[in-house]
């Protein structure tokens, strides 16, 4: 290839060169790509005798740009950017972001209580984006961005990494689901710490053996009846059946299965304090105007939900 035969380069050498610059990693590029490692290896192969230059030299931290990558980077993404901005003017609108897909990592509750809201809104402003929800937790969710196996991550924890970006939408408390065949006594309109104490618990729980109310209730000197375990929010409405059986949850998830189930959301008569609702993504993306966009949906699904007593930030 004659490197000065400019009529035929291949414009996607340049992104796969700010992936490499960016994520240090010829792996983490090719999962920011969505292409193969070796694709990525080819594309490298490809610049380094266009550029003249080794570009990225292996060390023990991953790939290190040489002084030649880090002078042309800020001309190449600039030159990148500059392109992806011809694509606005494009007159047909359906057109933006076809064949693309968006990774919105976050646990089945939050799926629940905003998952189709944010989901028509995406479709609403990008008809031709895809919407992927997959499940995380706080303890994949970083190292699921880092890798790109999400783009945005929903948590109920304020995520702090030096290398993720976190913005605090709200904070959230807990409330009580109970079947309509749950027997309260007679004097009691809601639930009071003994009738909460003598029930039958349905645990949701990543390892199934414990939860914010048990180590409340330690602290506290109480213990309550844990009967059943589950990893999955949505599977409450078959498991809370019976006359002394409840789940303590997000309120904001009490709130959505409630509402499309024959389930009662109680308050709790535990005190918890609240804990933050967060949007996170990657830093190196803060200047993706898709992931800005998203992040805004994100936050406007919050900002509208008819939860306020328990998403109200301080």
């Amino acid at each position: 290839m004659n490197k000065n035969d400019n009529g035929h380069f291949d414009l996607n050498l340049l992104k796969v060169f700010v992936a490499l610059y960016e994520e240090g990693s010829a792996s983490r590029a090719a999962v920011r790509l969505a292409v193969t490692q070796s694709a990525v290896s080819a594309a490298l192969k490809r610049l380094r005798i266009i550029y003249d230059d080794q570009l990225f030299i292996r060390n023990s931290q991953g790939l290190q740009p040489t002084s030649k990558a880090h002078a042309i980077k800020p001309i190449i993404a600039d030159s990148l950017d500059n392109f992806v901005s011809t694509l606005n003017h494009l007159s047909d609108s359906q057109l933006k972001y076809a064949n693309q897909s968006i990774m919105i990592g976050l646990s089945d509750d939050f799926e629940l209580f905003i998952g189709s809201t944010l989901a028509e809104k995406i479709k609403s402003k990008f008809p031709r984006l895809k919407v992927v929800f997959r499940q995380t937790n706080s303890q994949k969710v970083v190292n699921a961005l880092v890798e790109r196996e999400i783009d945005i991550a929903i948590t109920s924890t304020y995520l702090r990494s030096s290398t993720i970006q976190s913005d605090l939408m709200k904070y959230g408390n807990y409330s009580c689901l109970i079947s309509r065949d749950f027997v309260l006594p007679e004097t009691e309109k809601t639930l009071n710490l003994e009738t909460y104490l003598a029930s039958d618990h349905v645990l949701v729980s990543g390892d199934g053996l414990t939860g914010s109310v048990d180590e409340l209730l330690s602290r506290n000197g109480q213990k309550r009846n844990v009967a059943m375990a589950t990893t999955h929010f949505s599977a409450l409405p078959f498991l809370l059946q019976g006359p002394k059986t409840l789940a303590t949850i997000p309120s904001h998830a009490a709130q959505a299965i409630s509402q499309v189930c024959g389930l009662v959301n109680l308050p709790c008569p535990l005190k918890f304090d609240d804990y933050p609702v967060s949007v996170s993504w990657h830093k190196i993306r803060a200047k993706d105007s898709l992931i800005l966009e998203i992040i805004t949906l994100v936050k406007e699904c919050f900002s509208e939900s008819n939860l306020q007593q328990h998403f109200d930030v301080n």
